[in-house]
């Protein structure tokens, strides 16, 4: 049998342990963008880069984009995403293969799509380099 000041002892470390498990969550933020997550201390920045096989196209922009994020620095990377795994009724899926988006932000302009067919993506003037790439994070 407990006694009443062996009680309130486990109640006073129960007490105490909640009260600092609750202070770990302060300040905890799970909204997130999707582009972007927390590693350590500071933010990494995700590139993504959409495709899907067959496309001549999408091998030297995702080595492009691989290439910008390097430049950029540690906190940057590239997440390659076939557009055949997303669910139908992710608006990605209208975009060509391969698209570069930064924060669902098409970098050389096009507006979100409104179908969702996969198409190979043609950029008029050569495929997006890292250099354009970076200028185009950069506006």
């Amino acid at each position: 049998m407990l006694t009443q000041t062996s009680h309130r002892s486990r109640l006073f470390l129960f007490l105490a342990a909640s009260f600092a498990g609750s202070l770990f969550f302060v300040g905890c933020d799970s909204s997130q963008n999707r582009d972007d997550a927390t590693s350590g201390d500071h933010a990494v920045h995700t590139i993504q880069v959409l495709y899907f096989d067959g496309c001549p196209n999408t091998p030297p922009v995702i080595q492009s984009a691989k290439a910008a994020a390097r430049d950029l620095g540690d906190d940057w990377r590239v997440e390659a995403i076939d557009l055949e795994s997303l669910s139908e009724d992710d608006t990605r899926r209208g975009y060509g293969s391969p698209t570069v988006l930064y924060q669902d932000r098409d970098l050389f302009g096009l507006p979100t799509p409104t179908s969702n067919a996969l198409s190979c993506r043609h950029y008029p003037g050569g495929n997006p380099t890292s250099a354009s790439i970076r200028s185009a994070l950069e506006r």
